[in-house]
């Protein structure tokens, strides 16, 4: 009778302790989804793709500019759900080319992520909002597929109303966009860059020195990831069998897990971009990764 008192008392007490590290167990998952849902709450992102322009403007269609911008917004608002929908924009001019982004639009756009057109207002409006978005731990992130131009001082993002003619006036500098991610108090900032660096019709351009300049910004902006798909003079590809451009294509085969830093993903995606234009035996634009830990 004492061996089987002792045995349940053994059982009992087994089964209180299976209880207790049980409930730890889940107190413990419910604290870190707890800290996991507010450091989502805290991030922001800016996904920009800009295909068409005004017809004066002597910019050509990009067909699949839409597609990056929506691609990488549904893979980080949707799939990784890494950025709310409630502080996510898009901002576009032109529609989805394939039949999946187009859906993944819809998606966007049922969860009500803001739709912005891309006309040089409604960028710059976008950018001071997604300025004032992310919080103190978490990420802000911010994509541009469209036409981007070089001078010697700066580097231009061209919106639907822009002019190649007079890109200082028409565009919006690097400057800007830098001061948007600077002003930003998320902890980890990334700007995702497919976007042509071409020099305007009989400029003059010292490539080596507009680069140094280029990466010097960068460097200003602390907490800051660049992933760029070309270097000063150079053109981003787009190919129709990807009907992607091909850096934002070779991002996003890479970005499918949230616990890969920005710049591990971005030396991936440098090493494979390389590879993609060397088995066409093309020689491809010089796409760069850099982080500014400062």
């Amino acid at each position: 009778m004492m061996c089987l008192q002792l045995r349940l008392v053994i059982f009992e007490a087994r089964a209180a302790f299976a209880l207790f590290l049980g409930a730890l167990i889940l107190m413990w998952i419910g604290l870190l989804q707890g800290a996991e849902a507010k450091s989502t709450s805290q991030s922001a992102g800016l996904f920009v793709g800009i295909g068409k322009f005004e017809f004066r403007s002597g910019l050509e269609d990009l067909e699949y500019a839409p597609d990056d911008a929506v691609g990488l917004a549904h893979r980080m608002v949707v799939e990784l759900k890494i950025i709310p929908a409630g502080k996510a924009q898009l901002v576009l001019v032109g529609e989805p080319k394939s039949a999946r982004r187009r859906k993944q639009l819809s998606e966007l756009q049922a969860l009500r992520v803001e739709v912005v057109k891309g006309t040089k207002n409604g960028l710059l409006k976008a950018l001071e909002k997604f300025a004032g978005q992310a919080t103190d731990g978490g990420l802000a992130v911010m994509s541009f597929s469209g036409h981007g131009y070089e001078t010697q001082n700066d580097v231009y993002l061209m919106p639907a109303n822009g002019n190649w003619q007079t890109v200082r006036t028409t565009g919006i500098s690097f400057e800007t966009v830098l001061e948007a991610l600077s002003e930003s108090r998320a902890k980890t900032k990334v700007l995702l860059f497919d976007a042509c660096r071409q020099v305007p019709d009989m400029a003059r351009l010292d490539q080596e020195l507009a680069e140094k300049a280029f990466r010097g910004r960068v460097k200003a902006v602390p907490g800051l990831t660049v992933l760029a798909s070309c270097s000063a003079g150079e053109k981003s590809w787009q190919a129709k069998s990807l009907e992607q451009g091909v850096f934002t294509h070779l991002i996003l085969e890479r970005l499918k897990k949230s616990d890969e830093s920005w710049n591990a993903l971005g030396e991936h995606v440098v090493k494979a971009n390389e590879a993609w234009f060397a088995k066409f035996e093309v020689k491809g634009p010089q796409a760069w990764v850099m982080r500014n830990d400062e």
